[in-house]
């Protein structure tokens, strides 16, 4: 395991000493009128990041802890979760890719007068894009099971829900950059510390009483609220320009994939009793 820390570390230090040439003229200290509105801007993000990080691990964190098995028990179901958790990647891959395309792009758009017409453009097209990735992995999780090993696939129950939350998750970003352009980023904060206590009590609650389906379930039930907020707080705030009904079209088609998915893959894996 330490060998892992000292990799990520080598790796961090090598990319630091291919930036130093970058920082060449770069005086080493910061007038208080720049480091003020900087750190205002800034230290509400690390909040958002914190945030987010509770959101992604705290259900496999406290799994093993809240299952009401003996421990041997518990961390074979914390197994089965992590593997068909995985399972949900190529969404979480996707959506990690657009957030380091999409920002730039979104800061380098700002000042145009089309601006939030371009961010909707975006908005529509990532929603299609996600959506066949979630209808890909659903519908043919006979094939993607095989990526796993079969003493996991008893909780296949949890992909379809994992990957609906992750849809939902990418939304989330491409709703967030209206407090990053409008120097927001403390109301964000507030929205993300919001989520993760979402995420905790839900977790809390549902994972003696549904196992890691609770789990699955808390996630998704943290990032579609998340949505809808920023939605209704960004349309009210700034006015942008969103043509939801098309990606309403699509919208059955994830929920009836989500609810019916459960059933055919044993709906009961994984819950007590």
């Amino acid at each position: 395991m330490g060998y892992i820390f000292l990799a990520n570390l080598a790796a961090s230090g090598c990319k630091l000493l291919l930036l130093l040439p970058q920082f060449r003229g770069v005086p080493l200290c910061l007038s208080p009128a720049v480091l003020k509105p900087m750190l205002a801007y800034s230290l509400p993000m690390v909040v958002i990041g914190f945030a987010g990080m509770v959101n992604e691990m705290l259900d496999r964190a406290i799994l093993k802890f809240l299952l009401p098995y003996d421990l041997a028990t518990n961390l074979k179901m914390l197994g089965i979760y992590g593997a068909c958790y995985k399972l949900s990647i190529l969404m979480s891959l996707f959506v990690q890719a657009f957030r380091y395309a999409g920002e730039p792009f979104f800061f380098s758009y700002a000042g145009r007068a089309d601006a939030k017409r371009a961010y909707a453009v975006v908005m529509n097209y990532f929603v299609m894009f996600c959506v066949f990735i979630f209808l890909l992995v659903t519908l043919y999780l006979d094939f993607f099971k095989y990526f796993i090993g079969a003493e996991y696939r008893e909780g296949l129950a949890v992909v379809p829900i994992l990957l609906l939350a992750n849809l939902f998750l990418g939304v989330y970003v491409n709703l967030s950059i209206w407090y990053k352009l409008s120097d927001r980023t403390g109301l964000g904060a507030w929205v993300s510390l919001g989520g993760a206590a979402l995420t905790a009590a839900l977790n809390v609650w549902w994972i003696p009483l549904y196992g890691y389906l609770g789990s699955a379930w808390a996630t998704l039930a943290c990032y579609a609220p998340w949505r809808w907020f920023l939605t209704a707080w960004a349309n009210a705030t700034t006015r942008c320009v969103t043509t939801w009904a098309r990606c309403w079209a699509i919208w059955p088609w994830d929920w009836r994939c989500t609810a019916q998915t459960p059933t055919r893959w044993n709906g009961r894996a994984g819950r007590p009793g």
